[in-house]
């Protein structure tokens, strides 16, 4: 485990093109072993599920919002909806500290 911290995790809505939010929780990077890759993890910390399983592919990028100096911005697959797109995720830490 690389990171480890409590944060909001947001996913951006197509039709309306809003931030909903999706979880609070313990966000994670991990190493995944067996598939050889680094992995962004999130438990909601509410019902106790997995909110977020996002490969760290070459070429993600995490932009800084332009409104937070402790929210970012990032594109992944979400597999956990019926169609298995890219979706636009934000992450927004307690604090700019913390965001570091």
């Amino acid at each position: 485990q690389l990171i480890s911290s409590k944060c909001l995790l947001f996913k951006s809505d197509k039709e309306t093109g809003k931030w909903q939010r999706k979880a609070c929780g313990n966000l994670k990077i991990i190493w995944n072993l067996p598939e050889k890759q680094f992995k962004i993890i999130m438990i909601d910390d509410q019902i106790h599920t997995l909110c977020a399983s996002h490969i760290i592919r070459p070429g993600l990028r995490l932009l800084a919002m332009s409104h937070s100096d402790h929210m970012f911005c990032y594109e992944a697959l979400d597999e956990f909806g019926e169609k298995k797109n890219v979706e636009q995720f934000a992450i927004k830490f307690k604090n700019k500290k913390k965001a570091e």
